[in-house]
């Protein structure tokens, strides 16, 4: 992949990110009361869920930066599978959605910033390609 196409998803990616704005605590907490309250499979809860996750994209763009910035691994951003950790991380982030518990006593980026990188480390070590050096003697 070239890296000017890379580039180009990344930045399609962030800018769809940023089309939404960041809300409150509240209603971040009368969200989550409501997908909590709803069935599993009640299609309402979905679409709660994805307003959540939307309004929250940017914290998985910025955990990623952070994670590829970090000493113990090999990619950075910008590399050619930074789309890839994106899409990782954002499933995390849904994940986070549907179990956020505002009476836990703790911010929904806190718990989210947990799934996020979960997902995105677990991803960066099923990734990682085994190469097998011979010893010669």
């Amino acid at each position: 992949m070239k890296k000017e196409q890379v580039k180009s998803e990344i930045t399609v990616w962030l800018n769809n990110a940023g089309r939404f704005s960041l809300l409150s605590q509240e209603q971040i907490c009368l969200l989550s009361r409501e997908i909590q309250s709803l069935p599993i499979d009640d299609p309402a809860r979905r679409v709660l869920i994805n307003k959540l996750v939307s309004h929250n994209l940017r914290l998985v763009a910025h955990c990623v930066r952070s994670f590829l910035s970090g000493t113990h691994v090999s990619n950075t951003w910008g590399c050619p599978e930074t789309v890839d950790y994106l899409q990782v991380g954002s499933t995390g982030l849904i994940r986070a959605a549907e179990l956020y518990d505002p009476t836990m006593g703790y911010t929904f980026s806190t718990y989210a910033n947990h799934w996020i990188y979960s997902k995105v480390s677990r991803f960066s070590i099923t990734n990682k390609t085994i190469v097998n050096v011979s010893e010669s003697t």
